[in-house]
């Protein structure tokens, strides 16, 4: 079963939330789908990691973003990290796959639309040495990080 997370009924709500913790929840809930395409999943996002955002709609964007790379891919590794550079979260998403196909692009797109939405970016940000980096990046309203 995938989760499909929405962010046009959630009312905009900032308030410090763990990163790694949502990421945590995101992993267990996407558990069944990455054991059946053999992908192993790892949070390297450190526990105090706290940002200032909607973490509805933030989950919303990531947790399709994070079913979308586990469904098009296979026997694989993703590994979830995050950093800030000034106002900005960068929340990169990294597979040890070439994630370059339509229905990978057009599931991407529809991504990319929601993340909007939420007042936050989606982007491929390297396809080198058969790894796929994608970045969501979203203002961090809390600038003590």
């Amino acid at each position: 079963m995938r989760f499909m997370y929405t962010v046009d009924a959630i009312p905009v709500l900032d308030q410090d939330f763990s990163l790694h913790l949502m990421i945590n929840r995101l992993i267990i809930n996407t558990m069944p789908l990455a054991s059946r395409q053999q992908c192993i999943i790892s949070n390297e996002i450190q526990p105090g990691f706290f940002v200032e955002a909607d973490e509805k709609k933030l989950l919303a964007v990531t947790g399709n973003l994070l079913n979308a790379v586990i469904a098009h891919s296979t026997n694989c590794s993703i590994a979830v990290s995050a950093k800030q550079v000034g106002h900005v979260i960068l929340l990169h998403i990294k597979v040890n796959n070439r994630l370059y196909s339509r229905p990978f692009a057009e599931k991407l797109a529809g991504i990319q639309e929601m993340a909007l939405k939420a007042g936050a970016s989606v982007s491929v940000t390297s396809f080198r040495n058969n790894i796929t980096t994608l970045a969501i990046g979203f203002m961090n309203h809390n600038i003590t990080n």
